[in-house]
């Protein structure tokens, strides 16, 4: 029995005594009625069986409620083993690598990871079951908080139960590494978000190249491999999955550690029907659906201040439906913290709170 098994299996539907007592009470019922259904009433305890209830109750409690358990367990440790993951982002995107380091890098399956084309399509795959977590885009240091995701969950039933923060870093990548040096390269693919500097590195590295802008950093990958004496701007995750190798150029803007990459980077969420518990430095994400009044936001951030809790995030949204806005909290501390939970008992006298989730606090931003 591993040690998952060991853990799990007593906590498992566990009956207590006197339940277990009227499951076995109900088999040796039931075997004395000759599999009719079982009455107190009409089981004759005279009466002469082809097998004695007693028996079949003694073998129902020593091996098949035991064997429903180890049944239970192992369909548990398989879903928990290989969970589904909707990704707003195509193979190689920042959004696949932070879904790929947040959820176990190497060992996690390739098939695991599934392709969500929007991040509204992200949501309804965790809500229709069809994956057990989502991962999508929330803040961006350049552009600031994901509008789209905001009211995704405000909209939705979904809690935010972990954060990634990922340093958006790019490579010069090409079919041939050897490439970089060469003055052959006649296109550099290059994604639209791409950074100004980065763009500028690749105009000074091959001056005589034409710039070409595609969709995403997978596309940029691709055209490089169909394409000769071509090179990508890309991620490490996109040109590996493509067989590219990184060009040896003098690239200090785009390598690891450099300042242009630590000042950039995106969070993102994982999206689920949960969230854990707190660990005592962790975040939580809340709407205030607040009046149209005179002061009725100041009286809100009032509360907050009286009950000693830190927003660090603070956004109005639009409310498509009935028109006016709605207001997108961060705060620091759990849902569960007793301050957090006093400030919204205070505030559900102001506005309408919901609850959008609570997780840790990320430790470090991860290397993409």
């Amino acid at each position: 029995m591993s040690m998952y098994q060991e853990k799990i299996l007593p906590g498992l539907t566990t009956l207590t005594s006197d339940d277990t007592a009227k499951v076995l009470e109900r088999v040796k019922l039931k075997a004395s009625t000759y599999g009719q259904d079982p009455n107190a009433s009409t089981a004759a305890d005279d009466k002469e069986w082809k097998v004695n209830p007693q028996l079949i109750s003694d073998l129902y409690r020593d091996f098949v409620m035991p064997l429903t358990k180890e049944v239970q367990v192992q369909y548990l440790l398989q879903r928990v083993a290989h969970p589904s993951i909707a990704v707003a982002g195509v193979e190689g995107s920042f959004c696949w690598l932070a879904a790929q380091a947040h959820f176990g890098g190497e060992t996690l399956q390739k098939d695991q990871l599934l392709q969500a084309e929007s991040i509204s399509k992200v949501f309804y795959d965790v809500n229709a079951n069809r994956t057990a977590y989502g991962v999508v885009p929330i803040e961006d240091s350049r552009l600031g908080m994901i509008k789209e995701t905001q009211a995704q969950l405000m909209r939705s039933s979904l809690k935010v139960s972990a954060e990634i923060v990922l340093t958006r870093s790019f490579i010069f990548a090409a079919k041939d590494k050897q490439l970089g040096k060469s003055s052959d390269v006649t296109k550099v693919f290059c994604p639209t978000d791409t950074d100004a500097q980065l763009l500028a590195q690749a105009e000074q590295n091959w001056p005589s190249a034409q710039v070409v802008s595609v969709a995403n950093v997978s596309e940029a990958a691709s055209r490089a491999l169909d394409e000769s004496s071509t090179v990508a701007v890309t991620t490490s995750g996109a040109a590996e999955a493509h067989s590219l190798e990184q060009v040896d150029t003098t690239n200090a803007l785009a390598s690891e550690g450099s300042a242009s990459v630590a000042k950039s980077f995106i969070r993102f969420v994982v999206v689920s029907k949960g969230y854990p518990a707190a660990t005592g430095k962790d975040k939580s994400c809340l709407s205030m659906e607040i009046k149209h009044e005179v002061g009725s936001l100041l009286n809100a951030l009032d509360v907050w201040k009286s009950h000693s809790v830190n927003l660090t995030c603070l956004e109005s949204i639009y409310r498509q439906e009935e028109g006016g806005y709605d207001f997108f909290v961060e705060i620091v501390g759990h849902f569960d913290d007793a301050n957090v939970r006093q400030a919204v008992e205070k505030l559900q006298s102001v506005c309408t709170v919901k609850h959008l989730g609570s997780f840790p606090i990320a430790k470090r931003p991860i290397q993409s």
